[in-house]
């Protein structure tokens, strides 16, 4: 990561940073391209009454600006996860040139209702146009599609029909993201909507909070 890139980034890192020393005793440190952010995390004594239910699991951490979608990379990755997870957000609002966050959640996600996203909610319209599609159909669209993105020779012949073939999935509550550039950038990203973290996950309304606290402790400001 170039230096304007990593200082784009360094809210992330400086919300990683306080998570791990504010209320981890011990974890299994992980590299910026596996799968976890934390493995076999066991937490400080003085947060067992928050961290109880979360025992074992391994975390996933994240920041993004409030009110975007929160970004999960690969989407294949994401879509083979059997894991049960702890997912920690830090939403953020710019004050300046500082990314305070104005809300912190940390919610349990189980394999299934992560796996639910991609299967998809079927739309009035799709039952109108008995559109049902099997999970497997859906499973070999999801493949295609990123075959296509990462094999078709012409950037402007994969852009086109990876639009064609993200149409032809059902409705899902996740996104899926093409990324086609004319260097060398050919992933399928996936994101999770604002609202569906909200309303699925943390099962209540987003609200920007004066103080934000998470477990009982002060967010800081980032950089």
């Amino acid at each position: 990561m170039d230096a304007g890139g990593q200082a784009r980034q360094q809210h992330g890192m400086d919300f990683e940073a306080w998570l791990k020393t504010t209320f981890f005793q011990s974890f299994n440190q992980t590299g910026p391209t596996d799968k976890w952010d934390a493995l076999d995390v066991s937490y400080k004594s003085q947060y067992a009454q928050f961290t109880g239910a979360f025992s074992g699991l391994p975390i996933s951490m994240k920041t993004c600006k409030y009110n975007t979608p929160i970004g999960f990379g690969d989407a294949i990755r994401q879509f083979e996860n059997t894991q049960d997870f702890l997912l920690i957000v830090g939403f953020w609002s710019r004050a300046g040139n500082v990314k305070n966050i104005v809300s912190a959640r940390a919610v349990k996600i189980t394999a299934a209702d992560w796996h639910s996203l991609f299967v998809g909610a079927v739309t009035k319209d799709e039952l109108d146009k008995d559109k049902l599609q099997s999970e497997e159909d859906v499973k070999t669209k999801i493949y295609q599609l990123d075959k296509t993105i990462k094999t078709t020779p012409s950037y402007v012949d994969a852009r086109k029909q990876a639009q064609v073939e993200k149409k032809a999935l059902p409705s899902m509550e996740i996104v899926l993201n093409p990324k086609i550039d004319s260097k060398n950038q050919r992933r399928l990203q996936c994101s999770l909507p604002f609202n569906i973290f909200w309303t699925k996950f943390a099962k209540e309304g987003a609200a920007v909070e004066q103080n934000p606290t998470l477990w009982g402790e002060a967010v800081p400001a980032m950089k």
